[in-house]
Protein backbone atom coordinates (compact mmCIF):
# COMPACT_ATOMS: atom_id res chain seq x y z
CA UNK A 1 0.00 0.00 0.00
CA UNK A 2 1.37 3.36 -1.00
CA UNK A 3 0.67 6.46 1.15
CA UNK A 4 0.76 9.89 -0.37
CA UNK A 5 2.30 12.06 2.35
CA UNK A 6 0.93 15.62 2.25
CA UNK A 7 1.09 18.38 4.85
CA UNK A 8 3.16 18.81 7.98
CA UNK A 9 3.62 16.62 11.01
CA UNK A 10 2.62 17.79 14.44
CA UNK A 11 6.29 18.03 15.47
CA UNK A 12 7.07 20.33 12.53
CA UNK A 13 4.18 22.61 13.43
CA UNK A 14 5.24 22.75 17.08
CA UNK A 15 8.81 23.66 16.09
CA UNK A 16 7.52 26.52 13.93
CA UNK A 17 5.29 27.76 16.76
CA UNK A 18 8.22 27.58 19.18
CA UNK A 19 10.39 29.66 16.84
CA UNK A 20 7.64 32.26 16.39
CA UNK A 21 7.16 32.42 20.17
CA UNK A 22 10.86 33.01 20.81
CA UNK A 23 10.99 35.75 18.16
CA UNK A 24 7.92 37.45 19.64
CA UNK A 25 9.37 37.26 23.16
CA UNK A 26 12.54 39.00 21.96
CA UNK A 27 10.87 41.56 19.67
CA UNK A 28 8.01 42.75 21.92
CA UNK A 29 10.17 44.41 24.62
CA UNK A 30 12.35 46.07 21.97
CA UNK A 31 9.28 47.42 20.21
CA UNK A 32 7.77 48.77 23.45
CA UNK A 33 11.07 50.45 24.43
CA UNK A 34 11.31 52.13 21.01
CA UNK A 35 7.68 53.25 21.23
CA UNK A 36 8.34 54.77 24.68
CA UNK A 37 11.41 56.65 23.39
CA UNK A 38 9.52 57.92 20.33
CA UNK A 39 6.79 59.38 22.52
CA UNK A 40 9.32 61.05 24.82
CA UNK A 41 11.33 62.34 21.82
CA UNK A 42 8.44 64.58 20.75
CA UNK A 43 8.55 66.38 24.10
CA UNK A 44 12.36 66.52 24.11
CA UNK A 45 12.36 68.25 20.71
CA UNK A 46 9.94 70.94 21.86
CA UNK A 47 11.75 71.32 25.19
CA UNK A 48 15.08 71.86 23.40
CA UNK A 49 13.54 74.80 21.55
CA UNK A 50 12.14 76.20 24.81
CA UNK A 51 15.55 75.80 26.43
CA UNK A 52 17.13 77.83 23.64
CA UNK A 53 14.50 80.59 23.98
CA UNK A 54 15.12 80.68 27.75
CA UNK A 55 18.85 81.18 27.10
CA UNK A 56 18.11 84.03 24.69
CA UNK A 57 15.74 85.62 27.23
CA UNK A 58 18.46 85.35 29.90
CA UNK A 59 21.00 87.07 27.64
CA UNK A 60 18.62 90.05 27.30
CA UNK A 61 17.15 90.23 30.82
CA UNK A 62 19.71 88.48 33.10
CA UNK A 63 16.94 86.27 34.46
CA UNK A 64 15.11 83.13 33.43
CA UNK A 65 11.38 83.13 32.92
CA UNK A 66 8.91 81.03 34.92
CA UNK A 67 6.13 79.91 32.58
CA UNK A 68 3.00 78.17 33.79
CA UNK A 69 0.97 75.79 31.69
CA UNK A 70 -0.75 76.70 29.28
CA UNK A 71 1.18 79.94 28.60
CA UNK A 72 4.17 78.56 26.62
CA UNK A 73 2.88 80.05 23.36
CA UNK A 74 2.27 83.55 24.81
CA UNK A 75 4.87 86.24 24.10
CA UNK A 76 7.51 87.05 26.74
CA UNK A 77 6.02 90.50 27.37
CA UNK A 78 2.46 89.16 27.78
CA UNK A 79 0.66 88.86 31.11
CA UNK A 80 1.15 86.11 32.16
CA UNK A 81 4.40 85.75 30.20
CA UNK A 82 5.23 82.90 27.86
CA UNK A 83 8.10 82.00 25.57
CA UNK A 84 6.44 82.74 22.24
CA UNK A 85 7.09 79.13 21.16
CA UNK A 86 4.37 77.75 18.90
CA UNK A 87 3.68 74.08 19.53
CA UNK A 88 0.72 73.63 17.16
CA UNK A 89 -0.65 70.16 16.37
CA UNK A 90 1.29 67.23 17.84
CA UNK A 91 0.97 63.50 18.36
CA UNK A 92 1.26 63.40 22.16
CA UNK A 93 2.18 66.62 24.03
CA UNK A 94 0.17 69.78 23.34
CA UNK A 95 1.23 73.30 24.39
CA UNK A 96 -0.83 72.94 27.57
CA UNK A 97 1.43 70.14 28.82
CA UNK A 98 4.57 72.34 29.13
CA UNK A 99 5.69 74.53 32.03
CA UNK A 100 8.99 76.02 33.21
CA UNK A 101 10.09 76.57 36.82
CA UNK A 102 13.29 78.36 37.81
CA UNK A 103 15.43 77.50 40.82
CA UNK A 104 13.99 74.02 41.28
CA UNK A 105 15.29 70.46 41.20
CA UNK A 106 14.09 67.57 39.10
CA UNK A 107 11.06 65.79 40.52
CA UNK A 108 13.26 62.81 41.43
CA UNK A 109 15.21 65.16 43.77
CA UNK A 110 18.43 65.50 41.78
CA UNK A 111 19.88 68.98 41.23
CA UNK A 112 18.90 70.85 38.07
CA UNK A 113 20.76 73.67 36.32
CA UNK A 114 18.93 77.04 36.43
CA UNK A 115 15.42 75.87 35.44
CA UNK A 116 13.35 72.76 34.72
CA UNK A 117 11.07 72.44 31.71
CA UNK A 118 8.33 69.90 32.36
CA UNK A 119 6.02 68.16 29.90
CA UNK A 120 3.10 66.46 31.63
CA UNK A 121 1.13 64.13 29.36
CA UNK A 122 -2.04 64.30 31.44
CA UNK A 123 -2.31 68.05 30.69
CA UNK A 124 -2.26 67.63 26.89
CA UNK A 125 -5.30 69.09 25.17
CA UNK A 126 -7.35 67.13 22.66
CA UNK A 127 -6.73 67.79 18.97
CA UNK A 128 -9.20 70.25 17.43
CA UNK A 129 -8.98 72.83 14.65
CA UNK A 130 -5.30 72.23 13.95
CA UNK A 131 -3.99 72.40 17.52
CA UNK A 132 -3.66 69.96 20.39
CA UNK A 133 -2.42 66.38 20.61
CA UNK A 134 -3.85 63.66 18.39
CA UNK A 135 -2.86 60.72 20.62
CA UNK A 136 -2.77 62.33 24.04
CA UNK A 137 -4.35 59.27 25.69
CA UNK A 138 -1.11 57.35 24.98
CA UNK A 139 0.93 59.62 27.30
CA UNK A 140 -1.43 60.42 30.19
CA UNK A 141 1.06 58.90 32.67
CA UNK A 142 4.20 60.38 31.05
CA UNK A 143 6.27 63.17 32.62
CA UNK A 144 9.39 64.51 30.89
CA UNK A 145 11.81 67.00 32.48
CA UNK A 146 14.81 68.90 31.03
CA UNK A 147 17.11 71.45 32.67
CA UNK A 148 19.32 74.20 31.22
CA UNK A 149 22.20 71.77 30.67
CA UNK A 150 20.00 69.58 28.48
CA UNK A 151 19.88 66.74 31.01
CA UNK A 152 16.57 64.99 30.50
CA UNK A 153 14.72 62.46 32.64
CA UNK A 154 11.33 60.90 32.10
CA UNK A 155 8.75 58.72 33.77
CA UNK A 156 6.05 56.67 32.11
CA UNK A 157 4.24 55.90 35.37
CA UNK A 158 3.27 59.34 36.70
CA UNK A 159 6.62 59.91 38.41
CA UNK A 160 6.99 56.64 40.33
CA UNK A 161 10.14 55.60 38.40
CA UNK A 162 12.52 57.94 36.55
CA UNK A 163 14.86 57.12 33.67
CA UNK A 164 17.51 59.22 31.94
CA UNK A 165 16.71 60.04 28.32
CA UNK A 166 19.43 59.14 25.83
CA UNK A 167 19.21 59.32 22.07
Amino acid sequence: MKFNKKGFTMIELLVVLLIIGVLAAVAAPLYLKNLEKARVSEAVGAMSLMRQVEKEYFSLHSAYLDVASPDIEAQTDAVPPGLGVTIGATQYFSAESYSIATGTNFTDGTAAADFVITATGSLSAAYAAGVGARNRADVTTYIVEMDNSGRTVYSIDSGANWKPFTN
